[in-house]
């Protein structure tokens, strides 16, 4: 711990916090309202996994390693954009405040979302002067390993695991229609790609726990 640092008293702590907060709250309420204003883009992210095959991403990623022209991964690739199948499923609202509340929540999400690196910047501002030595020497690479394993995770689910998974229900029962609500499809959405970043995360604690 810094000499300044323990020279601080309970309330000047206390402000420090409150103002961490404050900026971080004001960071969140900048890129909502942005958000706000570029819901389309938004709109299309968020849609991508319903309207996404498995064929189609491994096609997309074949062809983008080694082209679609004089090899049988080539071959193989036509083959599956050939026999490829879209997800057979119609987003819906069923209330007249649900594209409102979903559009909100849509937008408040991504406003938190980009708003994340500034909120863990003053997280570890503040907590990070209150380490050792030795234990800020462990917790700057700890910190970077996180990040970058919960980023990993959520990519993962988001390109291949929603899609699989919506794939897999749409076909379920396929005499009944798929109409989806559509603040229901953002929240399981958003829940599984935030569950991936986080359970991918459960190697690093049991080391942590291991460690400890």
């Amino acid at each position: 711990m810094k000499a300044n640092d323990v020279a601080m008293t309970f309330w000047e702590h206390l402000e420090e916090l409150r103002r961490r907060i404050i900026i971080s709250v004001i960071a969140i309420t900048v890129f909502t309202v942005l958000s706000l204003s570029f819901s389309k883009p938004i709109e299309r992210v968020i849609k991508f996994p319903l309207e996404t095959s498995m064929n189609t991403l491994i096609a997309n990623a074949i062809e983008t390693t080694i082209g679609s022209e004089g090899s049988t991964l080539g071959f193989f690739a036509l083959t599956l954009r050939a026999g490829n199948s879209n997800i057979d499923a119609t987003l819906m609202k069923v209330g007249p405040l649900e594209g409102i509340m979903a559009y909100l929540k849509l937008g408040i999400t991504t406003g938190i979302l980009l708003a994340l690196p500034i909120i863990i910047y003053h997280i570890w501002a503040f907590v990070f002067p209150a380490l050792n030595r030795e234990e800020q020497r462990f917790a700057i690479p700890l910190f970077l390993i996180i990040v970058i394993f919960f980023i990993l995770g959520a990519t993962f689910a988001y390109f291949i695991v929603t899609p699989v998974v919506l794939q897999f229900s749409a076909q379920l029962l396929p005499e009944l229609p798929n109409i989806w609500d559509l603040e229901k499809y953002i929240k399981f959405e958003t829940r599984l790609i935030l569950g991936y970043g986080i359970d991918i995360e459960l190697p690093i604690e049991m080391a942590c726990l291991t460690y400890i």
